[in-house]
Order: C-alpha cells, then structure tokens, then sequence
C-alpha cells in the first residue's frame, strides 16, 4: 500500500495514507479512495497487479481467493468481512458482467477464476513466462557454485537442497523438513544440508528442526538480495507449495541448472515437466511421496547433472522470448478501445455538466433543468422524472425540488433515511461505471441550497437504448422455454451477486428496474442494466440486512415467473457461488429473504383490495 525502491522519471505517483488495521480492511480503504479518485481523471487505460474495481488491465499474480477457499472451510466463514472484503474486490474484476482484460501466466488461472465467476473466456491473455534477463545460467557458473560451497564447507559429495522463497507455510517448509527428517533416519550417512532463504517467521520452523531431529542440517538466512548464488551454489530446489499462482522461483531454478522438486499446484510446475528437470508431486498432496522424491534426487548425482543440463538449456530459450512486450501490446491495445475518461467529479454543491451537453445547459444549468419539457414518466409535489432529446441523443433528467421538514421527520420517525436530493443516483451511478456494471452514466448534475428541506437538485443521466425490462419478460414467461428460463434466472443471479459484491443495496429492487440488452438476448447471453437508483446507498461492504430487502423485493417481482424450487435453488447457487450443500449452512438468511416477499406480497395484496374499494365507492 505504499511505494517502495527507486522512483522513476517521468512518472506521476500519488500515494494514499494506509488507513486500516486489517490488510483487508487497508485493501477496501484503498478501493475506496481509488474509486473516488479514478473518474475525476483522464485516463486512457487503469492497470493493476491487484485485484480492484474500475481496472480495465487485471495482470493476474495471484491464485483465485474463492477457488482456495471454497470446500476448506465451513459456509459460515464466507460472511465475515474479511471473506467478504477479498472476494468482492475479486468479483469486481473477475465478474461476468465486467470487461476488465486479464492477464494470466498460466491456464489452470483462467480456469479457476471461469468456474467461480463465469468469466468470458474472450477476456483472458496468456503472457509469456516471466523470466528476468539476468536470471540465466551464467558462463562462469561453476566458479561461482565452487565459491559458495567453499564457503559454506560443503564437499563435493554433499547435498544441498534449497528452499527458497518467503511465506513458509504456503511455500510448504515444514513438508520439507519432514522429508528431510525421512531421508536422514534411513541415509544417517550422508551429508545433507538444508539452506532456507526467505522472509517470514521463523520461530515455529526452527523448533520443528529440533524438534525432528535435523537442526544441525539447516541453516535459515532470512532474506537475501544475492538468491542467485543459492540457485548455483545448491544441488536441489524443493518446492512443495500448498498453493502457488506462478511460482517464479521454479523458472530461476531451471535457468540457473538447479534440478526441481516441486507440487503440481505451483502454477509453473508445468514447466519443469516441460523442461525435464525434476519431479512434480502430484495433488492431492502426498507426504510420503514427497520423502520418496527428495530421497531418490538425492541419491541420484547422475540424474541431477542431467536435469541440471536440461534445465539451464530450457532457461535459455524462456529468455530469448519477448517477455514484456506481449503485456505492452495487450495494454496499448485495451487503450484503444477505451476512450479518455469524461471527468465525473463527486457530488458537491454546484453544477457539472459533461463537455458534449454544456452548450445544451449553458448559461444556467438550474433554469435549464427546472423548466425542461419531454416524456415525463414520473411526476409528484418535489420529483420529477422526463425523457428527452439533446444534440442527437436521448437523456433522462430527475428533478428533485424541496422535500420540507415533514416529509424528513415522516421517513427518520420509522427509521427510513429521507431521500432529499439526487446525490443517491449520481453517487450510485457513478460507482457502478467505476466497476464496469451497466447502468446509466452520469452526464450532468446539480445542488443548491444547505438546507436539507428546502434543497433542489438534479442529475442527467444517458438513456440505456436496445433493452427491455424484466417484467415485461416475466409478463410473458409462458412464452419462454425451460432452457431460456434458466439462463435468465441464472444472469439475474450473477448480476445481482456482482451488484451486491460491489457494495450497492439498489432498495427498490425489482424486475422492472433490471433491463435485459435485446440483441445479447437474441443470441442467448443474458446483459442486464440496472436502473431508478435514487434511493440507493453504496456501502464499502454491503450488510447482510441490505442483501435480505433486495433478495426478497427481487423475489416478490418475480411472482409472475412461477419459479420452481429447482429454478429458486439454482439462483441461490449462482448468487452465492458455493454449491447447495454449503448454502444450507446459511438457511436462515434464505428463510429471511423468502418471509419478507410474503409481507411485501401480503401488503401489494392490502393495497390492491383498498383500491378497489375506492374505484367501486365511486362508481356508487
């Protein structure tokens, strides 16, 4: 979260204050803060090597938090904010709805983030293995392995295995000193030695080694900025990683000539297998096949000169490829078909008006506002909602005038917050095309007066073209079929989710605010837009409260679909992303969401019943 090492030249680097105790508490603080920053600049094209909303270029280091997670822990866990934090700043790169570009090292990545999110194959870029030039077998390589093992003591017919890299756990130190541990009680002869290289906490491991019986075999040295003398100096490379997205360590091995020892899960095992240097456990992990290995290479001086050979050679081919300019190419051409950001800034006192409509609103944006004529679609004592043309194109405008105190004191007095201007939409709208969720784009926006009563407001809005609400859909179910059916319930599903995920509760959340993109649906692909967000609130985690009012206004609208229990149970997985066995765990939010769509069913039925009594008394 902050900058470190040299600062480049003709770069502009802003930084953020860490704010935050958690890591992931700092990681949505930082969102937060990048979000509110991203729209009021000019940006051709926003890269990031973490997972954040608003990026157009993802460069994918990291393994898929909810592909690790998922089947390791109970489905309580996922609801804490922690689980939550992560997996919503993953969802808003990975999700379906999005258009980030993603690169990837590896196809088990794409893999992995496809069957979580449903990523669209389309959006992933495999980049060539990234390999530093200076990572390759040296010509003076066996002076400098002479060198280092002089000055260690070690003989000619010791073996030195390696463990290199920081994060013991994940990196699966202590597997490796249990191997250790093996190889010595059945070969008490021979001279095998243990260097670990990296930074983490080292207390718990080197009781291990006593504890094992092998401390006088290893030596930690914490972290080194000289690793590439341990990659000549050592005999093996051991890797059994819990989990590894890359794994870069296993590519400076093979160019450096050291024989590989290493899990299936590290993303660039593949490699060594490609290469022909070393062994590849594979998952689910074995202990003994482990100690079975690192046995065998140890014993085996012929194979590991071999490996050592085959390695070095695929080394110098990785580094003959263009590691670099691949990634370049993928960025120049995301930017090409992103145009410069129109700046939105935050909402505040005063106007803004988008650089294609400032003619339109000029010399008073307010006057221009208020007395504006179109198709009004919504008209009550301070609101206002009308479509109309401007230089080509349709808008939507949404005047809010003064609410007065009794309308404010009417919503406090039963705990609703009173919406007095139209900062929700703007806000709201905002962040979603942060986020690269479809609905309306801000193109001009207004607010005078500090006093909440008596404030007047407005927001201008592109008209969303080509796309049928979902309550017309729903009105004409029978005419759908039971495939097409289930791929709508299942877009509705993710849509929801990633609306969810970015922090939105829309509180007026029904089918006829979703609008399905007509050409996609044509072709069978469900794209929703999402609509009328003046009531909406955008939290940095959304509560579960918030979840249970839209879920269960969503579920209310789509009365007239007559869902099947299998069609209920297959939105609850899709929105959830965990498998039905796992959501009974949480049975008793589901039970939630499903008692409020009968209250707000009960309540339309109330309010049906008192208007026909009224049309009847007048007819009287």
């Amino acid at each position: 979260m902050r900058w470190q090492g040299p600062r480049p030249d003709g770069f502009e680097i802003v930084e953020y204050p860490q704010r935050g105790v958690t890591n992931h508490g700092r990681a949505r603080a930082f969102a937060a803060d990048l979000s509110a920053a991203l729209p009021a600049r000019d940006i051709d094209c926003v890269v990031g090597f973490n997972r954040l909303p608003g990026l157009d270029v993802y460069y994918a280091a990291d393994p898929c938090f909810v592909a690790r997670s998922d089947g390791s822990r109970p489905a309580w866990m996922s609801w804490p904010s922690r689980y939550r934090t992560w997996a919503a700043l993953e969802a808003a790169v990975f999700g379906a709805e999005g258009a980030t570009r993603i690169l990837t090292l590896t196809a088990a990545q794409a893999r992995d983030y496809q069957r979580c999110y449903g990523t669209d194959s389309g959006r992933f870029r495999r980049v060539p293995l990234p390999l530093a030039p200076d990572r390759g077998r040296p010509a003076n390589a066996e002076d400098k392995r002479a060198a280092f093992r002089g000055e260690f003591g070690l003989g000619p017919d010791a073996c030195l295995l390696l463990a290199l890299g920081s994060g013991f756990a994940t990196k699966g130190l202590d597997r490796t000193l249990r191997a250790l541990a093996v190889v010595r009680r059945q070969h008490p002869a021979l001279d095998v030695r243990l260097f670990v290289v990296g930074d983490g906490a080292l207390a718990r491991y080197q009781r291990l080694a006593r504890r094992l019986g092998v401390w006088d075999q290893v030596q930690f040295f914490g972290g080194r900025a000289d690793a590439e003398r341990f990659l000549l100096g050592a005999d093996v490379l051991v890797h059994p990683a819990r989990r590894e997205s890359g794994g870069i360590v296993l590519l400076e091995a093979l160019a450096a000539g050291l024989p590989v020892v290493t899990t299936a899960n590290c993303g660039f095992a593949a490699a060594v297998v490609d290469a022909g240097a070393g062994t590849v456990l594979q998952e689910p992990f074995d202990q003994v096949a482990l100690e079975r290995a690192l046995e065998a290479v140890i014993l085996d001086k012929p194979g590991r000169a071999a490996w050592s050979v085959a390695g070095s050679a695929y080394g110098a081919r990785l580094l003959e490829q263009d590691a670099t300019g691949p990634v370049v190419d993928e960025i120049l051409a995301v930017a090409a078909t992103r145009p410069a950001r129109q700046r939105t800034p935050p909402w505040r006192t005063g106007t803004w008006v988008r650089q294609d409509l400032r003619a339109w609103f000029e010399p008073d944006p307010f006057r221009t506002a208020s007395t504006q004529e179109g198709e009004v679609f919504r008209a009550i004592a301070n609101r206002r909602t009308l479509r109309f043309p401007a230089r080509g194109n349709d808008f939507f405008l949404k005047w809010h005038g003064p609410v007065g105190w009794g309308e404010i004191w009417k919503n406090l007095l039963v705990g609703r917050l009173p919406v007095v201007s139209a900062r929700n939409e703007f806000v709201a709208c905002r962040h979603l095309a942060l986020r690269g969720i479809a609905a309306p784009t801000v193109a001009a926006a207004g607010s005078r007066g500090l006093n909440p009563a008596r404030r007047e407001s407005f927001v201008v809005l592109d008209a969303l073209t080509g796309r049928t609400d979902l309550e017309r859909v729903a009105a004409n179910a029978a005419m759908l079929s039971a495939a097409q059916l289930r791929v709508l319930v299942e877009g509705v599903a993710r849509f929801a989710r990633r609306l969810h995920e970015a922090g939105v509760a829309h509180r007026d959340f029904y089918l006829c605010h979703l609008l399905l993109d007509d050409a996609g649906w044509a072709r069978g692909v469900v794209d929703i837009a999402v609509l009328d967000l003046h009531r909406a609130r955008v939290f940095p985690t959304l509560p579960a409260r918030w979840r249970e009012r839209d879920l269960a206004a969503l579920l209310f609208s789509a009365a007239g679909l007559e869902l099947t229990p299998r069609l209920l149970g297959r939105f609850v997985r899709v929105y959830t992303g965990r498998s039905l066995t796992a959501v009974r765990e949480s049975g008793r939010f589901w039970r939630r969401v499903v008692r409020r769509a009968e209250r707000l069913r009960q309540r339309e039925t109330r309010r049906g019943n008192t208007r026909a009594r009224e049309v009847e008394g007048d007819t009287a």
